[in-house]
């Protein structure tokens, strides 16, 4: 892979490939699968090309836009993860027409937040009273405390929330009773970001710093 991503690296001017293109490419090849108002998967028609181009371009993806696509048996590019299908399209919808809407971000359902839930942190969070530590962590990060604020995580904090996912750090859970005043805007978040509640949780300590 690395061999392939240096034959092309010095002649290929990336620049042509911005959010624009990006959304015209979706436009035209480009599939988003939707079933009961969630969106399951994001599919660029890359069957013409090779496997080799295909990893070329998903590295590219991932370099560009740090979108990490996957490649299924009819030679495919494939978005499966929640967080990276809204990530995409949150980049491509202000590009796409009137008549393709069709593929534009949607808001899927809310779900409800159960009020005895487990959550996972990582190892380096070392809890006591997790009840009564995670819901102070709720009730510190701002956003939580207007339910009608939208999407409040920074760009640069989601990416690496999602890269996370693929190291898959050690965890350690916790039986915890999240408080009523944060179900509403916890299921807001994890329905705009993708996220789950663990990750949204773990995103509370790292924007309070708490150390373990």
């Amino acid at each position: 892979m690395n061999c392939l991503w240096s034959r092309y690296q010095n002649f290929t001017n990336f620049t042509y490939l911005n959010a624009e293109a990006l959304a015209w490419w979706y436009q035209d090849d480009g599939h988003l699968k939707v079933e009961d108002g969630i969106m399951r998967k994001v599919v660029l028609s890359t069957d013409s090309f090779t496997i080799n181009e295909n990893l070329w371009l998903i590295q590219l993806l991932k370099n560009k836009f740090n979108l990490h696509f996957s490649f299924d048996s009819q030679n495919r590019l494939l978005l499966y993860d929640q967080a990276q299908i809204i990530q995409f399209l949150n980049i491509v919808t202000p590009y796409v027409q009137p008549c393709m809407n069709r593929k534009a971000y949607r808001l899927p359902p809310i779900k409800p937040i159960a009020t005895r839930t487990t959550i996972y942190l990582p190892q380096q969070i070392l809890l006591r009273q997790p009840t009564r530590e995670i819901n102070k962590q709720l009730a510190a990060l701002s956003c939580f405390h207007n339910h009608e604020d939208s999407f409040a995580i920074k760009d640069s904090d989601l990416v690496a929330i999602i890269t996370n996912r693929k190291n898959k750090q050690p965890t350690k859970s916790y039986q915890i009773s999240i408080q009523e005043e944060y179900k509403v805007a916890l299921a807001r978040l994890r329905q705009q970001a993708g996220l789950t509640i663990s990750e949204l949780v773990a995103y509370c300590f790292k924007s309070n710093h708490v150390e373990s």
